[in-house]
């Protein structure tokens, strides 16, 4: 599903109110009357003890007053406070009040924005009715807000979350930024529900900001689909039915390697078990040959680890022959989980940057020495690999601006500040797709002239486990691998990106399904693997009845359903 910033948003605005010549009070309408459907089929009972309407004097205001206009009609006690000079008001807001005026439904407002014995009246009233509602509806502020937003809508914030029983936002939560997630205010409208329209806002899913949208409604208000064009930088939430629709599947007749075969090297004396895991992810995840090369010292103890999957090991004098002898074997090299950053596994790097045709994921400590190659070939960096696939922590991610200028300060690092380092970063090395680990994950690409970012939220503290990158670096190996020879793979524009939503998706997925059973205290990265098939179960037990839904026309219902997932 498509995620727009403000700038993107205002676009979209402006071109269905311009070109399509939609009216833009039928847009409000629309908008107010997604929120009454949302309070009427989850709310009512709450909504029968009154509802209280907090509206700013922009067009989110005017959408607050359709919804007044609409519960006041159907016989729910209404109370407007409007934030504003009533003579303040332009156009479609003013219209609206003017309409609420006449059907004689409680307005409250500030006739002089400076004069604080007035304030403190208004305030005084607004606390005690949202104290005695059963739900408030906060239109305060819309999308188009940042900076500073005054004292007074300061302060009304703060009220509604001291007083409000259950806060539904429109389209976004008072006092946050929409484009990075940031507070406009102390604390913003701790949301219950937010209902956002058209498409939603990429600050929602940055942190701390998601705390605040609670449940996220995306609602349909007529802007047709079709305008759903590319922008740059292109955001994408993956949902679902992305996953579902993209499982790789295979002849009766295909073989072990036709269904996919990975090569893992890495592990060492002090880290034998981040190889075993990702080999055994690999494994778990559907690849149909998985092989873990180490090197000859500790091949017998991650040997014995590794019962399915065939144990190899290296030395100085005999790895570029056993590298040759797997590049015509595998599609996808995972690369640096565990391994020990020395002179032999950087000269493997470099061996198979050079050598090898194929996907080659590069994780942990192979991270770093990536960084150092890179660095030292500067501008004159190049490979024969077919795609990079790089999966950082935000620590790792930070390797890479070493300027001055240029530097990430991992203490400080924001959710927006790793989007934007991630997309900087896939940018710097060519054909590389950066997957920036965290909650929530960045999948990260440049292509066609265009910034990419696909958006996952199934993760959680679960995979907050030593090891649990390694999980993922295998499970994203496995469906690079097992892509390249699905039988739909002409349905797919670029095998490794959906590789990678695939991977990171249900590496989430089997997080949460583990923590259900074992709480968050118990989950291991080894028990993440055991949850793969059940994460795959739940996939096609819930959505697979679906799978040939378009997303771009997914319900407010299937929105809501997706947000479950995250409280499984």
């Amino acid at each position: 599903m498509k995620i727009v910033t403000r700038k993107q948003m205002q676009e979209i605005d402006k071109e269905a109110i311009d070109k399509i010549k939609i009216p833009s009070i039928l847009l409000m309408e629309n908008a107010g009357l997604a929120v009454l459907e949302v309070i009427y089929n989850n709310y009512l009972e709450l909504a029968r003890k009154g509802v209280v309407i907090v509206c700013g004097s922009g067009n989110n205001g005017g959408d607050g007053m359709v919804v007044a206009r609409h519960l006041s009609l159907r016989g729910i006690p209404v109370k407007v406070y409007l934030v504003a000079n009533e003579s303040k008001l332009k156009q479609d807001p003013a219209l609206q009040l003017s309409i609420l005026k006449n059907l004689k439904v409680p307005v409250f407002s500030i006739d002089d924005m400076d004069n604080e014995e007035e304030i403190q009246k208004f305030l005084q009233s607004m606390s005690f009715d949202l104290s005695i509602s059963g739900l408030v509806v906060d239109a305060l502020l819309g999308t188009g807000v940042k900076g500073d937003i005054g004292k007074v809508y300061s302060r009304v914030i703060e009220i509604i979350n001291k007083y409000s029983p259950l806060t539904i936002s429109v389209d976004v939560p008072s006092g946050l930024d929409v484009d990075n997630g940031k507070f406009l205010v102390l604390e913003p409208v701790r949301a219950a529900v937010t209902v956002t329209f058209a498409y939603p806002k990429l600050g929602f899913f940055l942190y701390p900001a998601y705390i605040y949208v609670g449940k996220l409604v995306v609602a349909n208000i007529s802007i047709p689909y079709y305008m759903d064009k590319i922008h740059n930088p292109n955001y994408n939430l993956i949902l679902p039915f992305d996953v579902v629709n993209k499982i790789p599947n295979f002849l009766p007749n295909y073989h072990k390697y036709k269904v996919g075969s990975v090569l893992v090297i890495g592990g060492s004396l002090k880290y034998t078990g981040a190889v075993a895991l990702a080999a055994k992810a690999a494994k778990a995840a559907g690849s149909g040959m998985v092989f873990a090369l180490v090197d000859k010292s500790i091949h017998s103890i991650v040997a014995s680890k590794l019962l399915e999957e065939v144990v190899d090991f290296y030395d100085k004098s005999n790895y570029e022959d056993i590298l040759n002898s797997y590049y015509s074997k595998v599609s996808v090299i995972v690369f640096g989980n565990g391994i020990e950053d020395n002179s032999i596994n950087f000269n493997i790097l470099k061996h198979i940057l050079t050598n090898f045709e194929g996907v080659l994921i590069i994780d942990g400590t192979g991270i770093n020495m990536f960084y150092d190659y890179f660095i030292k070939m500067k501008n004159e960096f190049s490979t024969k690999v077919s795609r990079i696939v790089l999966t950082p922590h935000s620590g790792e991610l930070s390797l890479f601006f070493s300027k001055a200028s240029d530097k990430v300060k991992v203490s400080n690092l924001t959710d927006f500040d790793r989007l934007s380092s991630s997309l900087r970063l896939a940018n710097l090395i060519p054909n590389s797709v950066v997957v920036s680990k965290g909650n929530p994950t960045f999948i990260s690409y440049y292509a066609n002239g265009v910034d990419n970012v696909w958006i996952n939220l199934t993760n959680g503290l679960a995979l907050a486990k030593a090891g649990s990158g390694d999980v993922l670096a295998g499970i994203i190996g496995a469906f690079a691998s097992m892509l390249k020879n699905s039988i739909s793979k002409n349905l797919i524009k670029d095998e490794v990106v959906e590789a990678i939503k695939m991977g990171v998706f249900i590496h989430g997925l089997s997080g949460q399904l583990a923590k259900k059973e074992l709480t968050t205290f118990s989950v291991s990265s080894e028990q993440i693997i055991n949850y793969i098939p059940k994460a795959y179960s739940f996939l096609f037990e819930k959505y697979a009845s679906n799978i040939n839904l378009n997303t771009s026309l997914v319900s407010s219902k299937s929105i809501i359903e997706y947000n479950s997932i995250l409280e499984i």
